[in-house]
């Protein structure tokens, strides 16, 4: 990777954080826009004015979809941010002459989501290579059976 390429990367990664912050306080936000209008739907059921009431919930209905619309894309935006900042990239991982390498997270829970993008794993002459999340995996086993 150039130097070029390694300082775009860096910067992206600083900017992240701060998109992902932007798009929590947008959801909230459009949390904020729906209960307002909740509060506004019922000021209209309320409401005696038979013209402006129909006209008012038309309104209100046309508002609702354009905040659930922006909640599903802020939604979105945010899990691809989130993904896109705890992405694990891993490559090139090589174990030779009975040795062991392992790459990514081993004993994770259930609820780990991060991504990864695994490429180029190898092992050879009585090794062994373990990549990606290996949860309760017992390595034991394949140290000695290289000494068989």
């Amino acid at each position: 990777m150039s130097r070029q390429e390694c300082m775009i990367k860096e910067l992206g990664d600083y900017n992240l954080p701060l998109l992902e912050a932007s798009l929590t306080k947008k959801i909230d936000q459009v949390q904020n826009a729906k209960k307002e209008l909740v509060r506004y739907e019922a000021e209209a059921a309320g409401s005696n004015e038979a013209d402006g009431k129909e006209l008012f919930t038309q309104e209100i209905e046309q508002q609702k979809i354009m905040v659930q619309l922006s909640e599903k894309v802020c939604k979105k935006a945010f899990e691809a941010v989130k993904s896109e900042r705890t992405q694990q990239d891993i490559s090139d991982v090589c174990a030779t002459e009975e040795s062991t390498a392992l790459a990514g997270k081993f004993n994770v829970d259930g609820s780990d989501m991060t991504g990864q993008n695994i490429t180029k794993i190898h092992a050879g002459q009585r090794s062994f290579a373990v990549a990606g999340m290996a949860h309760n995996l017992d390595f034991t086993s394949f140290v000695t059976r290289r000494n068989d």
